[in-house]
């Protein structure tokens, strides 16, 4: 999708460094910039209502997250989805999780809630994705096997997921981490679910919720480090 054209979104000058670069990367996770278009800084500008400067300063943020890339012609760029990345991603995204998980159960009760209430969401989101094959039918086609053919609101839940799992660390740089990871994840998952089984994920996803319910950080770790198995290398 174009650049809009509108400059209706003009940004107080004290605000400008920040407020581009949050404007820049919600349009590229909600799709207003595509993965693999292109970026004009004049078209920027004109939507934006701001001078090259901040701009060109949220752009390198941008291109330090891999989310925006330059060409070997110079030219500035969304970085395109590689939906083989995403496995890797969500599995390192599990681990930050994992490590997080003991805080969970020492959390206040309104954050264990929101845990739960992640979980919950998920299983829906999942259970809307998963199919479940005729016993005689031979393998699923890649679509089938990955869930809905529309990946963000599989994608989204298990984001969602971690960003309620990593809210309850006092660490103030893991969820900076966890969020980078997951940005990376719904970015690369643009046009598939990359590799997210959501059968496996649905089910391996209930005993989260259980051990928060029993305040049990033992089974809480071994229930977040299973989600990992819910995602495999794209066409496996």
């Amino acid at each position: 999708m174009p650049v809009p054209t509108t400059s209706t979104m003009r940004i107080p000058r004290r605000l400008h460094r920040d407020e581009v670069y949050e404007r820049l990367l919600e349009a590229i996770s909600d799709g207003t910039l595509a993965p693999g278009e292109r970026i004009r800084d004049r078209d920027l500008e004109v939507w934006l209502g701001v001078s090259r400067t901040p701009i060109r300063m949220a752009l390198a943020r941008l291109e330090d997250l891999s989310l925006v890339e330059t060409t070997s012609q110079r030219a500035t760029r969304v970085s395109p989805a590689r939906p083989a990345f995403v496995a890797g991603l969500a599995r390192t995204a599990v681990l930050v999780w994992g490590r997080v998980a003991p805080e969970v159960v020492r959390a206040d009760a309104a954050r264990r809630r929101r845990v739960v209430d992640a979980v919950r969401r998920a299983e829906r989101a999942w259970a809307v994705g998963a199919v479940t094959p005729s016993p005689d039918a031979g393998p699923p086609p890649q679509e089938a096997r990955l869930g809905s053919p529309t990946p963000a609101p599989a994608v989204e839940a298990f984001v969602s997921l971690g960003e309620s799992i990593v809210s309850c660390s006092p660490s103030a740089v893991v969820p900076g981490v966890a969020r980078h990871l997951g940005l990376l994840v719904q970015h690369h998952s643009a046009t598939t679910t990359g590799g997210l089984d959501v059968a496996a994920a649905g089910a391996v996803v209930g005993p989260v919720a259980d051990a928060v319910a029993r305040v049990d950080a033992e089974a809480l770790v071994d229930a977040v480090e299973r989600l990992a198995t819910a995602f495999a290398p794209c066409g496996r």
